[in-house]
């Protein structure tokens, strides 16, 4: 006798319908991270680009942190143009190598922009010649005044050529305000831009100019930074322990980032002006070569973040500009 044994047809449909949805399921889902790869929620910034290496790592950081649904765009512009795009509302944020003005504030405002204003990193600046260069050892203020006004100025009795940094530069603005005049003894062409002018000095015996630290350090075993005398006292020079302890503190910048308040409504905008506070932003910071504020700054920031507390505390009153830790 044969035994017959007959499919349960009743069952059988239910575990394909079970797979069907599940299979549905599963197919939404990859889709649905399709879509968020090919279209990320953009952000849109400005930075000088004396810090691209720093804004180009954390845009890169980023978009791996969120597997790639954030995407920050950034377009390199010198402070004044990142402050009128901001405030015109055709960028979401800005870098700037100091604070706001108070007429670019006044601009945000009749443009009924509001933002907050949050110190980032510091960076210093150095006097930089030719590695080869065995006849200067340390230079004063006076000689970095004289070098930057003076085009027949003879460091210590030699003849120097000095390389200026780009005419539109945040560097360039920094340093005209800190010497109160405009650069007079160039030899560089004005189009010139950070690669180049590092090209110059590294191909020249006699060259002298004034770098970022952050754009000195990866040169560094091609370039000589010189030790600063500060009212004749003991040349200081910039090493990674003096500038890191601030014992090297001549010159430097604070580099501050300006969101806009509105746009912090949205989930994945709030979620990236956090991670500019955090942690591991701090560990780019250093690995970056600029320094890190103080622990009180970086709270300070989160409380404002959280309040969403619109304006500046740092603002210039008188277009000086300079390290917020002095």
């Amino acid at each position: 006798m044969n035994l017959i044994v007959q499919p349960n047809l009743k069952e059988a449909s239910s575990h394909n319908v079970v797979a069907l949805i599940l299979a549905i399921i599963l197919l939404s889902i990859l889709l649905s991270c399709s879509s968020n790869a090919s279209n990320p929620d953009l952000i849109y910034t400005t930075a000088p680009d004396e810090i691209s290496n720093l804004i180009n790592t954390l845009n890169n950081e980023y978009f791996i942190f969120t597997s790639g649904k954030t995407e920050i765009v950034t377009e390199f512009k010198n402070s004044n143009d990142g402050f009128q795009l901001l405030c015109s509302g055709k960028s979401h944020m800005t870098y700037s190598s100091r604070p706001i003005t108070q007429s670019e504030s006044t601009y945000c405002n009749d443009s009924s922009i509001s933002f907050i204003e949050l110190p980032l990193t510091t960076q210093p600046i150095i006097v930089a010649t030719n590695i080869a260069n065995t006849t200067t050892e340390c230079v004063t203020l006076n000689d970095m005044k004289n070098i930057w006004s003076n085009p027949n100025y003879l460091l210590q009795g030699k003849e120097i050529h000095f390389y200026g940094p780009p005419l539109n530069s945040d560097l360039y603005s920094y340093l005209s305000r800190e010497f109160n005049t405009g650069i007079h003894n160039t030899k560089h062409n004005t189009n010139k831009n950070n690669g180049t002018l590092i090209v110059d000095v590294i191909n020249d015996i006699h060259s002298i100019t004034f770098l970022n630290y952050s754009i000195y350090k990866p040169y560094a075993q091609y370039l000589k930074a010189l030790p600063v005398s500060i009212s004749n006292t003991d040349c200081i020079a910039p090493t990674s322990s003096s500038v890191n302890d601030r014992e090297y503190n001549v010159f430097s910048t604070t580099i501050f980032v300006y969101l806009r308040t509105d746009l912090l409504k949205n989930l994945y905008f709030n979620k990236f002006a956090q991670y500019l506070l955090d942690q591991q932003t701090i560990k780019h910071i250093k690995s970056a070569n600029y320094i890190p504020l103080d622990s009180a700054v970086y709270a300070d920031n989160r409380n404002l973040l959280k309040n969403k507390t619109s304006g500046s505390i740092h603002i210039q009153k008188n277009k000086k500009s300079g390290d917020i830790n002095k």
